[in-house]
């Protein structure tokens, strides 16, 4: 993994004695700005998300919200990645590694970290627990949530494949967890166990599914999901990690890659990103700068006349600029999402495919 090493963005590659090595992937400028994000943002939460089906590697990422600038077509502030952990080890030992050396580069602690566990990683695993231990070891200040959405495609998941459940018997048990009057919409701790009885009823004659609601899903739906209390009515999807998963697959065309391709198209993600955000200083790429900060804005013409030098030191300057902002558009208007069906969301998918034509068009 020689020349992968010699990659500005590879930062670190980790290998122990009969062990996969494992490669922490990110450049000084997303550290940067995502210092930048917890420090300004008005809802500093950043999103954490193990993607699959990357090729040889599991991906865990974390994505943030840009707060600089927003998006021309959709008027959003668009997702950014932020570092990245190729592995393929699930342990807490890997995942200790990589979150406390991103912890040891942000001079700001993180607040709020929005999970999402795939559908395949159960609750109660040993998959499950490592993450999620070495996540709250290492940012032990932050308020951990779970994304609602892949709660329940865990749960739905489960009730198939392991408790060989019936449809009729699963629709019941999901829609007493997350219908219009499920436990996730529970308004305090006491309407919570009450909504549960009805479950732990129904569920009776299944002995496994009691056993791993009771001891498992129950309690992570509880702690992070329905006790904080700004989560009370409401259910948090990470849409944030979802649309960058999306737009990492669709970078490599949904087909497994090599190692040093994968960590290529990594890079390009990363890269195009930066791009972006350095030609909204002249009015041109795909986003438009945002609140205080349109004060940074110069006339394309006078922009192109000047040197690469001095145009690397506008951007500097901007990357370093502390400015609070002040456009209304809200990160919790993006991922803070009632289960209310009536309610209609912005559509990640966009994101995904603008940023992803993006991609194909500059690399």
């Amino acid at each position: 993994m020689t020349s992968e090493h010699n990659n500005p963005y590879v930062q670190k590659v980790e290998q122990s004695k009969n062990h996969v090595p494992t490669v922490f992937l990110y450049h000084d400028n997303q550290i940067q700005d995502m210092v930048h994000f917890l420090k300004t943002a008005e809802e500093p939460r950043v999103g954490i998300d193990r993607t699959f089906n990357l090729g040889p590697f599991f991906a865990t990422t974390f994505v943030y919200k840009n707060q600089r600038v927003v998006r021309k077509e959709t008027q959003e502030h668009p997702i950014f990645l932020g570092p990245v952990m190729l592995h393929k080890e699930a342990s807490y030992t890997v995942y200790h590694s990589f979150f406390s050396h991103i912890s040891a580069r942000l001079p700001v602690g993180l607040k709020n970290i929005d999970l999402r566990i795939p559908e395949t990683m159960e609750f109660g695993s040993d998959a499950e627990k490592a993450l999620t231990k070495a996540i709250d070891d290492c940012f032990p200040n932050a308020d951990r949530k779970l994304c609602t959405k892949h709660l329940k495609d865990n749960l739905s998941d489960y009730l198939k494949n392991r408790a060989g459940l019936t449809a009729s018997e699963r629709k019941s048990i999901m829609d007493k967890i997350f219908g219009d009057e499920g436990i996730v919409l529970a308004n305090d701790t006491f309407d919570f166990e009450e909504t549960s009885i009805a479950l732990k009823d129904l569920a009776t004659e299944n002995k496994k599914f009691l056993n791993y609601f009771e001891n498992h899903f129950k309690p992570n739906l509880l702690k992070y999901v329905c006790k904080p209390a700004d989560q009370l009515q409401k259910s948090w999807t990470n849409n944030n990690s979802e649309s960058m998963n999306n737009i990492l697959k669709l970078e490599i065309d949904w087909k497994p890659q090599n190692t040093p391709s994968l960590i290529e198209k990594i890079t390009n993600v990363i890269k195009l990103q930066f791009l972006d955000l350095k030609r909204s200083l002249s009015g041109t790429g795909n986003y438009r700068l945002s609140g205080e900060y349109k004060k940074f804005k110069i006339a394309e013409t006078a922009y192109r006349s000047k040197s690469k030098e001095e145009r690397d030191q506008i951007f500097k300057k901007f990357l370093k600029a502390d400015l609070r902002k002040t456009s209304p558009v809200g990160l919790g208007r993006y991922i803070d999402i009632s289960i209310n069906r009536d309610t209609v969301f912005h559509d990640t998918r966009i994101d995904s495919l603008e940023l992803y034509r993006d991609i194909r068009t500059h690399f």
